[in-house]
């Protein structure tokens, strides 16, 4: 029988092959750039200084830009396309495993509901695509890169602060911003996707769970995380769209902008986070937290 935490290690297991082929590459190629940084621009050598500074001048411009393309070069080649691609099509995957775990445990889906969610599986590999395609990575990675480079030459910076600098703005970002980026998109898509079977059969009540092996521990997740074991906490889908929306007046640690009720079925704790919704019958509901829900009107 499917269980529905086992779509998270589809998730990571994704993000960690992207991610990780991509770090490999970018490292090789900041490698060459740190190479060119240091033997081939023009320097000088201020007194009491333990490494040159860049003169800004023409040739160092020049070599920038080379630098920087020869860079994007060896990135955005037909391996990083397949990759891409690859990530992409995890929505699918998601969905078909989505679907085997609803069939398991509540029955089978209506044909409106398999082709709604199909069409959201859909929907999330289009977004994936522009969020993290060619475009939004130059945009975020290697544009403020390039404009570091010049800044650097501008200032007479010396060339250890600038190799520290691109370093940490392009092999350090894909770990701070590609990797949380790119678990974060499939993490929405699969609640979304969860979310349209659930309401297919009228399922109101989820736990909001977490692998045992995840650390995810921010303090909005920490608050509202289900009891573990055989007696877990369940909340009505409105508790959780109305209150914890507003948890800590709307600004929690790690949110995502915009998070509202109309959206935090989808967003949860925030970037990066990995916890989902298993939602469950009524019946499967203790008393306590029906008791609780009903004394705030939500049932």
């Amino acid at each position: 029988m499917a269980k529905f935490s086992e779509i998270q290690q589809v998730i990571i297991n994704a993000t960690d092959t992207f991610a990780q082929g991509l770090e490999k590459t970018g490292t090789y190629a900041f490698r060459l750039a740190k190479r060119r940084i240091t033997s081939d621009m023009d320097v000088n050598f201020p007194t009491n200084s333990d490494s040159p500074h860049l003169i800004r001048s023409d040739k160092n411009e020049t070599l920038a830009n080379d630098i920087i393309n020869n860079l994007l070069n060896a990135m955005f080649t037909s391996t990083f396309n397949n990759r891409l691609e690859a990530f992409a099509s995890v929505p699918k995957e998601i969905n078909e495993r989505t679907l085997q775990y609803y069939r398991d445990n509540f029955g089978e889906p209506s044909a409106e509901t398999i082709r709604e969610a199909n069409a959201q599986s859909v929907k999330c590999t289009t977004v994936i695509n522009q969020a993290m395609g060619e475009t939004a990575l130059f945009d975020n990675i290697f544009a403020p890169a390039t404009n570091a480079m010049f800044g650097h030459i501008s200032k007479g910076s010396t060339v250890n602060a600038t190799v520290t600098d691109m370093e940490n703005r392009i092999n350090n970002r894909f770990t701070s911003y590609l990797r949380p980026l790119g678990a974060s998109l499939l993490q929405a898509c699969a609640r979304d996707i969860n979310a349209i079977y659930a309401d297919s059969f009228e399922l109101v009540w989820v736990s909001y769970k977490r692998r045992p092996t995840d650390a995810d521990r921010r303090d909005y997740c920490v608050a509202h995380e289900s009891r573990l074991g055989n007696n877990p906490t369940h909340y009505h889908i409105n508790e959780v769209k109305q209150e914890w929306s507003n948890w800590d007046g709307g600004d929690w640690e790690g949110m995502i902008k915009g998070t509202n009720s109309n959206n935090i079925l989808t967003y949860a704790g925030g970037y990066n986070c990995y916890h989902y919704y298993e939602y469950v019958k009524a019946s499967q509901v203790n008393a306590a937290d029906k008791a609780r829900a009903r004394s705030k009107g939500y049932i």
